[in-house]
């Protein structure tokens, strides 16, 4: 069918994350990027991908909090409130 939940169309984990958090999105589709926002909307990481269903992304100088992640793939944009400690 081609009714699709949200739910089985990307995931992210750990989350809370500690150093590393991976994102993987449906086989049919692929993640073109994936930007990480503070909650002042100032934007942290971007990264452009090719071809791929899933990332990992290292937590680097990103200090512990609240985020907002952007995953852009062909289909649409995800967007989600993370959380790194």
């Amino acid at each position: 069918s081609n009714i699709n939940t949200v739910e089985n169309k990307y995931l992210i984990y750990p989350n809370p994350a500690k150093t590393e958090l991976s994102v993987s999105v449906d086989n049919n589709d692929f993640i073109e990027y994936i930007s990480i926002y503070d909650l002042y909307g100032k934007e942290l990481f971007n990264k452009n991908y090719s071809l791929v269903n899933s990332a990992n992304i290292s937590s680097g100088n990103i200090s512990p909090g609240i985020y907002i992640i952007d995953i852009k793939t062909k289909e649409k944009i995800y967007r989600q409130k993370i959380v790194f400690e």
